[in-house]
């Protein structure tokens, strides 16, 4: 068991909210996560479950949400490929040689070449944090040697710019636990590349070196805040076409790649189902980074966001796990955020189309309530195209209608 000082210097160097933890737990396969809200002493007691490897790896949220600061930040290599982890140590050393910039590095413990690589720094906005660590790994990225490295599929923590008061972020799995599908316990490394195995002292020698060697974050290029602040639609007229999807979702996913939204966590409902929606057509992240990132990066819009989701719902994929873009998020992200946008997302409450919702009611109404009646309504106006391809989905959606208006009394107003 690890004793109580090494908990408080993992604690005092790793984690800023203790109000909260994510867990994690393995059901069917795929990584489950949990959050708790929990007091000091249970914030304790998870760490140490954390250190002692009784429990799989937790996660932490890095922002403080009550002034929107933090003390690190994080690179996320999460290819586990040789040629990849050759490039970050390439990176590392660049850092520290030619930017002065002290890093830790981390085996994740998901793969034998995944790594996290940690940016510890003097208390400083979110914001900073974030536009200073793309502007390290933009730069490097531009030396011709690396302009076609592995390193460009990575992510960066912190996601956000900024975390409303009522919000977390999103959370970053602490180090040194033990990984939940490969049950292996995370590393750091010496600069050498060598292993540091887990002992209290050894990792406490690291620790207080850390201490004494924080980055001092500076203040954003005046090119990244030009971009950042700009609210100018760079990129005009952008039409992804998208096959196997409903197009409504297709009409509102371009108005958003065309558009300005709101920033912050809010922007997490918007990014989460265009992850799904690419997804849902079969995009890879190879070809979401060759068509979708230079949209953002024309746009001054954060990427990585967005490639985290679709790493996250491609895992859930391949894992044989359905999932479906969620119609009601999105309703309600228009009416709240984009009110005078009207002609968009034009579902009911139902989540049918509203135009043909009320051409089936009107069937229902008049008695045609066979299912070769209605099924072959749809079929002749067109509704092939909303994703109703197959009879068990076209039957699913007339049990609806028949059960909210035929044994309920049809209304008009539907």
């Amino acid at each position: 068991m690890v004793d109580q000082d090494f908990i408080t210097s993992f604690i005092d160097l790793f984690c800023i909210r203790k109000d909260n933890v994510l867990t994690q737990y393995v059901k069917n396969g795929c990584k489950q996560f949990l959050r708790q809200e929990c007091n000091d002493s249970q914030f304790n007691n998870f760490i140490r479950l954390h250190l002692d490897g009784n429990l799989s790896a937790i996660g932490t949220y890095q922002v403080d949400n009550t002034t929107n600061s933090l003390f690190w930040g994080c690179y996320d290599f999460d290819e586990n490929s040789l040629l990849q982890f050759t490039d970050i140590k390439l990176f590392k050393r660049w850092l520290s040689q030619k930017k002065g910039v002290y890093s830790v590095a981390e085996n994740s413990a998901g793969g034998k070449y995944k790594i996290h690589l940690w940016i510890f720094c003097h208390e400083c906005l979110t914001f900073n944090m974030r536009r200073f660590l793309e502007d390290l790994i933009n730069e490097f990225l531009e030396i011709d040697t690396f302009k076609n490295s592995l390193l460009s599929l990575h992510e960066i923590f912190p996601k956000q710019d900024s975390v409303d008061i009522d919000k977390f972020g999103n959370f970053v799995k602490l180090p040194l636990g033990i990984h939940s599908i490969t049950k292996i316990r995370s590393f750091f490394y010496y600069d050498n590349w060598e292993e540091i195995k887990f002992d209290v002292d050894v990792l406490t020698d690291l620790f207080i070196n850390i201490q004494y060697n924080l980055n001092t974050i500076p203040e954003p290029t005046e090119r990244t805040k030009a971009v950042t602040d700009s609210t100018t639609i760079i990129n005009k007229n952008v039409n992804i076409p998208i096959i196997n999807n409903n197009p409504i979702v297709n009409e509102f996913m371009n108005y958003c790649l065309n558009n300005e939204l709101p920033t912050g966590s809010v922007n997490d409902v918007i990014l989460k189902n265009m992850a799904v929606w690419f997804i849902k057509d079969d995009y890879t992240l190879e070809k979401l980074l060759l068509n979708i990132k230079p949209i953002f990066d024309n746009n001054g819009w954060v990427f990585d966001n967005l490639k985290g989701w679709f790493n996250t719902f491609f895992e859930r994929k391949l894992a044989g796990e359905n999932f479906n873009i969620h119609i009601g998020e999105l309703v309600n992200f228009r009416k709240e955020h984009l009110p005078l946008q009207t002609d968009l997302l034009n579902f009911n409450n139902y989540g049918y189309p509203i135009k043909e919702f009320a051409q089936v009611c009107e069937l229902v109404k008049n008695g045609y309530v066979e299912f070769e009646e209605i099924n072959n309504f749809m079929l002749n106006n067109g509704w092939e195209k909303w994703n109703i391809s197959d009879n068990k989905y076209r039957e699913h959606t007339i049990k609806s209608v028949k059960l909210r208006l035929l044994n309920k009394g049809v209304v008009n107003g539907y």
